[in-house]
C-alpha cells in the first residue's frame, strides 16, 4: 500500500481553489488557496491530492475521454455532471467565440458553457503540473466519489439543494463521525459569495477518498489512457 501521510481534496470555488486535508489520524485541516502550483509546491511525496478537475486533456478527435463516459454511465441521471473537457489547444483561448471555434475545429465538436467557465481553473491545473510538483496529484470527481462512498447507490437530490447536501453530510459522517461540526467550522469561517456549500462537501468527499483508499484507489477506466503530456485521462475513486 502506497505510503501516504496526508490526504488532500482539492475543488475550485470562487476565491480559488478550497482544499481539505485528512492526516492518518483523520485530522481535518483546511483552507483555500489563490495559488494551486504555489499550494501544490508546499506538499511531498507522502501527500496524495484528488482534484476535481480534468488532468488529462485531449489534443483532437471526435472520440470523448473514456473516463467520462465511464463516469456518466456510472451516475445514470446525475450524469449531466460530467462535463466534457475543452481540447488542450482551447485552454489560451482569449474568449468563449474562440475557444468554441478551436475545440469545433480540433474535436467537431463545440464546447459547453460550463466548461468555458472553469477554463481558467483547467488552465491554472495545467500549469501547476508543469512544474512537475512531488505530490501525487489525481483527477477526480465528487459525485463519482460519493456514490461510491454510498456503496454504489444514487444519490437522490442535487448537491445544490438542501436536502443533498444532507445526504452527502450523512455520507460522509460514516467514515468522518465529528463532520457536523467540522461542516459548520468551515461554512463560518467564510462568506458564500467566496465557498458555497456543495463547494466544501466536495472537498471533504475527496479528500475522504484518499484517506479511507489509502492511496489505493480505483480507476475509470481501469487502464486509463494517456495525453500528449503522459497524463492520465482517468477519474479515480474509493469504493468501500
Amino acid at each position: 500500500m502506497p505510503g501516504f501521510a496526508r490526504f488532500h481534496g482539492l475543488d475550485g470555488c470562487r476565491a480559488g481553489w478550497f482544499h481539505v486535508t485528512l492526516n492518518q489520524s483523520a485530522s481535518l485541516s483546511y483552507g483555500i488557496t489563490t495559488d494551486l502550483a504555489t499550494y501544490l509546491a508546499g506538499l511531498n511525496a507522502k501527500d496524495l491530492v484528488l482534484i476535481d478537475i480534468p488532468i488529462g486533456l485531449p489534443d483532437a478527435g471526435p472520440e470523448p475521454r473514456r473516463c467520462d463516459q465511464e463516469a456518466r454511465r456510472l451516475l445514470g441521471a446525475k450524469s449531466s455532471s460530467v462535463f466534457p473537457p475543452p481540447c488542450r489547444a482551447a485552454l489560451t483561448a482569449p474568449d468563449y467565440p474562440s475557444a468554441n471555434q478551436i475545440n469545433r475545429e480540433q474535436t467537431t465538436k463545440g464546447l459547453q458553457k460550463q466548461t468555458y467557465f472553469i477554463l481558467p481553473k483547467i488552465r491554472e491545473a495545467d500549469t501547476a503540473l508543469d512544474r512537475a510538483p512531488t505530490c501525487v496529484l489525481r483527477e477526480s470527481h465528487p459525485e463519482v466519489v460519493f456514490q461510491s462512498l454510498n456503496r454504489n447507490e444514487g444519490l437522490g437530490s442535487s448537491k445544490k439543494d438542501p436536502d443533498g447536501q444532507q445526504q452527502r453530510l450523512q455520507i460522509l459522517k460514516r467514515y468522518l463521525p465529528g463532520i457536523n461540526s467540522n461542516y459548520e467550522t468551515i461554512l463560518a469561517a467564510y462568506k458564500r459569495k467566496d465557498l458555497a456549500r456543495d463547494d466544501v462537501l466536495d472537498a471533504i468527499a475527496l479528500a475522504v477518498a484518499g484517506k479511507e483508499s489509502g492511496g489505493s484507489l480505483k480507476s475509470l477506466p481501469e487502464r486509463p489512457d494517456h495525453d500528449s503530456r503522459g497524463r492520465p485521462m482517468e477519474i479515480v475513486y474509493h469504493l468501500p
